[in-house]
């Protein structure tokens, strides 16, 4: 219903509109005295009952217009979902060393030993999570480009990507830091932390670059 140009805009509008709508039924309740669970996730219903109603009337055309052959409904949606297909299987890759390592630790390690590697794990969230932020940042500098400009951008860019994530590797000195002298217990996290840094890297990259491309 929202694929297209300006119509990421509609979307968000749209669930702008879902969720004050939704807190406003909630407040209407709590003040009227009704806060019981059922009642609670009736408001979240009917919210959820108008929206989709407004959804169906700005996707008429969508639902009720002319039908086209089958072939050419797949290159259509193969064009305007492709970019979205690459992101998820990026991103799936990039994960796949961290999740798998903590699927093997789980299985085959104590809980204590698994406890130490979720902290780890922590750790470099703390990096990805600064990362995330600048891609999100990113992202409305490159929709106001046209497609010449972002071509010739990419290497700067990049360039700068991979400088933010160089600086943020430096965060392992503060968390060593920190972790020997005021949280001992999890100096063995240490002997994981070289390997989930690395990923920084990949992971970083998708975050501050090639996810913001692609969108």
């Amino acid at each position: 219903l929202f694929t297209g140009e300006g119509k990421t805009e509609t979307y968000n509008y749209v669930n702008l509109v879902l969720k004050v709508l939704t807190v406003s039924l909630y407040l209407a309740l709590i003040f009227g005295g009704y806060n019981d669970p059922v009642r609670m996730i009736g408001a979240d219903t009917v919210a959820r009952f108008i929206i989709t109603i407004v959804c169906l009337f700005l996707g008429r055309k969508f639902l009720f217009g002319k039908a086209a052959p089958f072939k050419e409904g797949l290159a259509e949606l193969w064009e305007k979902s492709k970019s979205g297909f690459l992101i998820t299987i990026a991103l799936i890759a990039s994960m796949l060393m961290p999740v798998l390592g903590r699927m093997v630790v789980e299985k085959f390690e104590e809980i204590a030993t698994y406890g130490i590697y979720s902290f780890a794990m922590s750790l470099l969230s703390i990096i990805l999570s600064f990362t995330s932020v600048l891609g999100t940042v990113i992202f409305p500098l490159l929709k106001r480009m046209d497609e010449e400009e972002m071509l010739k951008s990419y290497s700067r860019f990049s360039t700068v990507c991979d400088g933010f994530v160089t600086v943020a590797l430096f965060l392992y000195l503060p968390l060593m830091f920190i972790v020997t002298n005021l949280m001992q217990k999890y100096i063995p996290a240490l002997d994981y932390l070289h390997f989930l840094l690395a990923m920084c890297l990949p992971l970083g990259r998708a975050q501050l670059l090639i996810t913001p491309y692609y969108k």
